[in-house]
């Protein structure tokens, strides 16, 4: 079908049900993955199918190429006009970005202030080379970790570029501007903790050691009681025999 416009020629081109070119285009309403909303100069062009997504748009040129299964295409003048696919996208899925951006950013700065807990933990309760490398090793497994779950849950399962981009953002955000007033209280919240932990185990460690000796004492009590006992009970039966003899 090919109608002209004046200005712009309005046509429509479907190849095999699959790939559908629409000049004369002036705006996109809305598109999802059942219908796509063109607004042309002729109405409102309504397309559905399953599947569906915007693969070239050029509101310049009034041209926009749809691709997917396409099951049905129909003229809707009872669509009212919304603003476009500029207002469409700041209206809704900028909305949607924006938020996601500001949770990347916030998923930035948490692993940046993981990463200064475990900065912490390794220099106070693990030095050495395996104890900084034990403290890597599960700082990087508990981030991938978070991250999977980041981009199943928050993300839809995509990894965009701004989604990296604002996880970035927000690491550099922390070390740049908390890191170093943060790490000091880190330090010495692990310096209390392994002072807390010394005495713990010193206090563990003196009752094994008087419950230890406390036993000892018994086991030697009745190590050394018994023969006593024993001679005691002896000399009751010869004493009470040498009694009987001499009646």
């Amino acid at each position: 079908m090919a109608e002209n416009d004046g200005a712009q020629m309005h046509s429509i081109l479907l190849e095999e049900r699959e790939k559908l070119r629409v000049t004369g285009v002036s705006d996109v309403q809305s598109f999802d993955e059942e219908q796509v909303l063109l607004e042309t100069g002729k109405g409102m062009l309504i397309v559905r199918g399953q599947g569906l997504h915007v693969e070239k748009l050029q509101l310049d040129a009034g041209e926009t190429v749809v691709r997917g299964e396409i099951s049905l295409l129909e003229y809707d003048d009872s669509v009212p006009p919304r603003g476009g696919v500029l207002r469409m996208m700041t209206a809704d899925i900028n909305r949607e970005q924006l938020i996601l951006l500001a949770q990347c950013v916030l998923f930035g700065a948490g692993a940046g202030l993981c990463y200064d807990v475990f900065r912490a933990a390794r220099r106070v309760l693990c030095p050495g080379r395996a104890g900084e490398t034990a403290c890597d090793a599960l700082f990087c497994m508990l981030m991938l970790a978070a991250a999977f779950r980041f981009a199943i849950v928050n993300a839809a399962g995509q990894w965009r570029l701004f989604v990296l981009l604002g996880a970035c953002a927000g690491g550099a955000l922390w070390q740049v501007c908390l890191s170093a007033a943060a790490l000091p209280l880190f330090l010495g919240a692990a310096g209390a903790l392994r002072a807390a932990a010394h005495r713990a185990g010193r206090g563990v460690q003196w009752c094994f050691q008087w419950a230890s000796a406390e036993k000892i004492r018994e086991i030697r009590k009745k190590v050394c009681k018994t023969p006593f006992h024993f001679s005691r009970k002896r000399y009751k039966i010869k004493s009470k025999s040498v009694q009987r003899q001499e009646r």
